[in-house]
């Protein structure tokens, strides 16, 4: 069976001062009766004046949304660039086995200058560096990890191009032991750092 992705980015609309902001969905996931769907997201901006704000949530095969429990948690949230800000959205484990997906709908900052037509300022503007990974985990500590959102804004370069970080993503490895450090790896290398209980960001 085929799944449809939600692809690329949706366009600045020219013609008219609106500006239709795009979404990401992430792969899809099973998620088994007990098991906690959480949705991760690291802005490695090398810039703390920068932000993005977005709603995130889970949604099913048919685009509906994963009703959370009530009261529900925030769903949308600003996350600033600098030492790799991190956020986090998870939901109760759940009661029943659902095919999920993680969707982050942006909902980017407006700035009054902005004029569509001459382009002169970018309403994406500290959105470019994000990265999102769904995991899923249960009581044992259980991963399943996805890192392959389709409709992001941009590439996730590392943000710092002339501290030798081109190309790489920060790291909290090995957190709460002895042998706890900041590292910058390749983003080809995130998935098994994070399978082994890594986590993006600074050690905090």
């Amino acid at each position: 069976m085929k799944y449809n992705h939600i692809l690329g980015v949706f366009a600045i609309i020219a013609s008219t001062s609106s500006f239709a902001a795009p979404v990401a969905d992430s792969g899809l996931v099973s998620v088994f009766q007990g098991q906690t769907p959480r949705l991760n997201i690291t802005n490695v901006d090398s810039s703390p004046n920068k932000s993005c704000s977005f709603t995130l949530s889970f949604i099913d095969l048919n685009g509906v949304i994963l009703q959370l429990p009530s009261p529900p948690p925030p769903t949308t949230f600003t996350i600033d660039g600098g030492h790799g800000q991190s956020i986090q959205f998870a939901t109760p484990p759940l009661g029943a086995t659902t095919p999920l997906r993680a969707h982050i709908d942006f909902s980017p900052q407006f700035d009054p200058a902005f004029n569509p037509n001459a382009g002169s300022v970018d309403p994406l503007n500290g959105c470019y560096h994000l990265i999102p990974t769904f995991e899923v985990s249960d009581a044992t500590s259980t991963r399943v990890l996805n890192t392959d959102f389709y409709g992001l804004p941009s590439p996730s370069p590392s943000p710092n191009a002339n501290s030798g970080t081109t190309g790489k993503v920060e790291i909290c490895h090995k957190p709460n032991t002895h042998a706890q450090k900041t590292l910058w790896i390749p983003q080809s290398a995130l998935k098994g750092h994070l399978g082994h209980g890594d986590y993006l960001g600074h050690c905090s």
